[in-house]
């Protein structure tokens, strides 16, 4: 859900959703150094039930955060079976296994222009060089 609330083609959003990583990375370390610092300090030097307690309210906290902000969240519709989409991914790269590819990314996709975004483009995965399987 997070990611999913930034449109990757307007700046302050781009800008907003690199935010958001940066954000949920600090935030995972964070909680990871305060669970194993200060709960552990906590549970050994003033007891189990704090040591528990204070968790138990994060995590509560957290929950009605999550739940007053759902209503601004960008929702998207489900559409068609996951499974559908996992089988075409898999015939896809099995009809492609030997396509040579052109040297110019741009010469991979059949699109009026690269530079206005169109429906077809707006989710597209740019090419990459990486997770090649090159005999």
């Amino acid at each position: 859900m997070g990611p999913d609330q930034f449109d990757s083609f307007q700046s302050k959003e781009k800008h907003q959703k690199l935010s958001f990583f940066n954000w949920w990375m600090f935030c995972i370390a964070f909680g990871n150094f305060f669970s194993y610092t200060f709960l552990v300090y906590i549970q050994d030097n003033v007891g189990w039930s704090l040591g528990y307690g204070l968790p138990t309210i994060g995590l509560v906290i957290s929950v009605l955060v999550f739940l007053v902000g759902t209503p601004f969240y960008r929702h998207k519709m489900p559409s068609g079976s996951p499974i559908t989409r996992v089988a075409q991914v898999l015939v896809a790269a099995v009809r492609n296994w030997n396509v040579n590819i052109p040297n110019d990314p741009k010469e991979l996709h059949d699109q009026p222009s690269l530079d206005e975004p169109t429906d077809a483009m707006k989710h597209r995965i740019d090419h990459t060089s990486s997770l090649r399987f090159d005999p």
